[in-house]
């Protein structure tokens, strides 16, 4: 059997319309398959959690998801498009500021009172790092 482009693409536009996988193909000797997220997954060996939604970009129509309402960090990707539209709203120059305030004075190098943070927005602050 011979795989043409125009074969994997005729294949991936017939049968593509009605998957509820990603289209991702993997040679099997002269054969190709398509890989579900699972499988995917499973051959890139990710680790921790991994969750995604594949979605019809049209319709909205979800096809495929995995943990795809549980709070996680974005992908590269979604990064990518949160930098761009950052730099585009804020500015290259901005910078997010974190105030230091107290509720009294400092004495002998002490302060007499609370010590705050005053977060203003700043994605890399973190009680860790705080610590």
């Amino acid at each position: 059997m011979d795989v043409t482009r125009r074969g994997i693409l005729g294949g991936m536009l017939g049968v593509g319309a009605g998957l509820a996988t990603p289209v991702v193909l993997r040679a099997e000797g002269a054969a190709l398959r398509l890989l579900s997220g699972e499988e995917l997954i499973a051959a890139a060996r990710l680790g921790g959690d991994v969750g995604y939604v594949v979605a019809d970009a049209r319709s909205g129509l979800v096809l495929e998801a995995r943990d795809g309402g549980k709070p996680m960090a974005p992908a590269s990707t979604a990064k990518a498009i949160t930098t761009l539209y950052a730099l585009e709203t804020l500015g290259p120059q901005f910078r997010f500021q974190t105030r230091v305030l107290a509720t009294g004075p400092v004495s002998g190098g002490r302060v007499e009172g609370d010590l705050i943070l005053a977060g203003g927005g700043d994605p890399t602050l973190s009680t860790d790092g705080l610590a």
